[in-house]
């Protein structure tokens, strides 16, 4: 689900920056989308590539008051139709990523309630597949679930 998040939003991106007419924009978009996507699927920890993608971020504010002082006075027109077909694009790629099945989305109601599941989900922690902040969501959930099936 990550995967496809971060393929959406370089197409939102980039798609945001081909309404732009000056090409230095759209290379450092390119750049940066690309290196922080190749860096947090290369690296397991997402914090280096968090730290990567900020001091890209603030490499791309420097570069940007170097091209806002290139051009003060130009005017960027935005043609209606093209905002309209670039906004139509992402929202049908984001909705047709999001109905697709994927292995990731799962029934997670009841799986955890048997003891082999129980074994396969602390395996699955152990190995840092399914991080803390989504086994606190899942307790919670089965908390829920064995609490409103009791009643």
């Amino acid at each position: 689900m990550t995967l496809y998040f971060f393929i959406s939003a370089t197409a939102m991106l980039l798609f945001d920056s081909t309404l732009t007419p000056h090409p230095l924009i759209l290379t450092i978009k390119v750049i940066s989308l690309s290196t922080c996507l190749c860096m947090t699927l290369s690296i397991f920890s997402l914090w280096y590539a968090y730290m990567l993608f900020m001091v890209l971020v603030g490499g791309v504010l420097i570069l940007f008051t170097y091209t806002s002082s290139l051009s003060p006075n130009a005017i960027y027109h935005l043609k209606p139709q093209t905002s309209q077909l670039a906004y139509n694009l992402f929202l049908t790629l984001f909705s047709a990523l999001l109905i697709t099945p994927t292995p990731m989305i799962i029934n997670t109601h009841n799986q955890y309630q048997h003891p082999t599941n129980l074994i396969i989900f602390f395996f699955l922690v152990e190995q840092e597949i399914f991080n803390f902040h989504g086994m606190y969501l899942s307790v919670i959930n089965n908390h829920r679930n064995n609490h409103s099936q009791s009643k």
